[in-house]
């Protein structure tokens, strides 16, 4: 590359991100102004739009539904200007990347400031139109990116046993999928039933990207090692191996079959680790402390059921925990049921609905919709064609 030919690309990105920056503080601007005139209205009805606050008390799933930038190994995403700068020096950086294998880590690092912008928002005002709206607009953009992470996998996966640098890029893919995961799961808890059917399919989405990587990047002998080293790093409370297992079971229904058996034998490793930690808490409580966890967790209800059957099939789970399973297991069954009834009316649902009823059959709702073949998934806004423009 020409020293002229950089020059021009340079000024070429700092010309995008001038543009791309007035557009945000525009659509913010449009935001605030549509809220200020439904707060004007006689009287507006945010019933359905707003959820109530999710108040958790408990203390284990604070901490694991907690992810910061630091966990993510991102910078703090800014705000105004500041943004601005760090928007300029992302495009800078991407542009002048030319590994492919990088370039698909950058992508991923953008995906997760998105991810965390939206959970930053929610976070901060809960019960806010606006924020409502932005929340929405960063969550599409995370859509956006991880559909460019998986469009620049596609630049390389076949040539990925040759490639060292595919290990790294698969660990941290591994890492960062689970902890994207419980960051939607703290999303779950702020959001209407409406708002978290929405949710639910992008979670699929970026699922279903983990696991195309998984199985196209990696060896099908090596990926339960990989899940099973990689979660055991998780950092969180004495329960933190219940929510890797509730990933890996949304995780089977979205990889092809070939990788399932090695998700199955990651799964046995990681509820023999769940079982210890259930131990060492020792019978002091623990009874209770496992049925407020599962009472306050965000995670989805079909994997949390899933889960509670499979430690209800283990033979090495604590006896008082299991006879409190099947008490928790009813109570996840009715929450599960009120919700795909409160979907019905929306023809949208109509495929996650059927994904639900294959998942957990005690839900069955009765309701007649279309075969799944006829069904339109959920569309994601297609990633810009450009890979300047981030």
């Amino acid at each position: 590359m020409t020293k002229s030919f950089k020059l021009f690309l340079i000024s070429a990105l700092v010309l995008s991100s001038v543009v791309i920056f007035h557009e945000t503080i525009m659509a913010q601007g449009a935001a605030i102004d549509q809220s200020s005139t439904n707060d004007q209205a006689s009287p507006p009805d945010v019933t359905n739009n707003i959820a109530e606050p999710v108040v958790t008390t408990d203390e284990n799933v604070i901490l694991d539904e907690t992810i910061t930038a630091q966990d993510l190994g991102i910078a703090q995403p800014a705000s105004g200007f500041s943004g601005f700068f760090q928007t300029l020096s992302q495009n800078i950086q991407y542009a002048l990347t030319f590994d492919p294998v990088k370039k698909a880590e950058l992508k991923l690092d953008n995906a997760n400031k998105a991810l965390l912008k939206a959970q930053q928002i929610l976070k901060d005002n809960p019960d806010s139109e606006a924020a409502k709206a932005q929340y929405d607009a960063w969550m599409k953009k995370f859509e956006q990116r991880m559909t460019q992470v998986k469009a620049r996998i596609q630049k390389f996966q076949d040539k990925a046993k040759d490639n060292p640098k595919v290990e790294q890029f698969l660990n941290k893919f591994t890492d960062k999928s689970f902890k994207q995961q419980r960051m939607m799961d703290y999303a779950s808890g702020q959001l209407n039933d409406e708002e978290k059917a929405k949710l639910q399919a992008i979670r699929e989405n970026s699922l279903k990207t983990f696991g195309e990587a998984l199985n196209n990047l990696d060896q099908a002998d090596k990926i339960s090692e990989r899940l099973e080293k990689i979660t055991n790093q998780q950092k969180g409370s004495e329960f933190i191996n219940l929510k890797s297992l509730e990933v890996l079971k949304n995780l089977e229904t979205q990889v092809p079959a070939e990788a399932i058996m090695g998700i199955k034998n990651a799964q046995e490793k990681i509820m023999n680790r769940l079982n210890d930690a259930l131990k060492a808490v020792g019978p002091n409580g623990r009874m209770k402390k496992f049925q407020e966890y599962s009472d306050e967790s965000h995670s989805e209800l079909p994997a949390k059921i899933k889960i509670l059957e499979a430690l209800q099939e283990s033979p090495a789970t604590p006896k008082d925990i299991k006879d409190s399973i099947p008490s928790l297991k009813n109570n996840r069954l009715k929450d599960l049921k009120e919700k795909v009834r409160s979907w019905q009316n929306n023809p949208d649902n109509a495929l996650l609905i059927q994904k639900i009823e294959k998942m957990v059959p005690e839900v069955k709702s009765g309701t007649n919709f279309p075969s799944t073949s006829n069904v339109q998934k959920r569309p994601v806004q297609p990633a810009p064609s450009t890979d300047v423009k981030q």
